[in-house]
């Protein structure tokens, strides 16, 4: 870790916090207090749920450990790591995620507009007959050259054959 740049000091300082925090027995029984009887707020699931934090500007501060005031949201992991990556659940399908800009998921627009899908797939189709076919090449490629090389070979050997002496006739 570079030390000397202030900002990287600064995160590990606020990140060495956090898991002291984190770990402590007190913020894991707020947490569990927290997340007990309520679901999922995106799929409703019931499973593997934490309380996810949504304003950075709380950590580090009294408000943080009060997750009703910090309006933490409960979430399952599966929806926490799509927040995290930049998606939301899809409101259609509520099965998938979608980027927060787009109104649907990559399915769910397949089924609105099926000949996006058809598309999708033609393309699949022709740049798996073009690897095919570039595979076929570079053996046809490689396979000449082989030879090339055992007739260049041959000859040479067959010329240093001339050159050298039988070693079976003593003489």
């Amino acid at each position: 870790m570079d030390v000397s740049n202030p900002q990287t000091r600064r995160t590990s300082n606020r990140r060495k916090k956090l898991n002291r925090l984190w770990n402590s027995k007190e913020h894991k029984e707020r947490v569990k207090a927290f997340i007990a009887d309520r679901p999922c707020q995106w799929c409703g699931s019931m499973e593997y749920r934490t309380a996810h934090h949504p304003y950075r500007s709380s950590y580090g501060e009294d408000i943080y450990t009060d997750l009703e005031l910090s309006q933490c949201m409960v979430l399952c992991r599966r929806c926490h790591m799509a927040l995290h990556k930049g998606l939301k659940l899809c409101p259609i399908c509520k099965k998938h995620y979608a980027p927060f800009e787009r109104d649907m998921c990559f399915h769910c627009y397949c089924e609105k507009y099926p000949e996006v899908m058809e598309k999708v797939n033609s393309s699949k189709e022709k740049r798996k007959e073009d690897q095919k076919k570039a595979r076929h090449e570079a053996y046809l490629k490689s396979k000449k050259w082989k030879e090339e090389h055992k007739e260049h070979k041959e000859h040479r050997n067959g010329k240093d054959a001339a050159k050298r002496p039988d070693k079976r006739s003593k003489g």
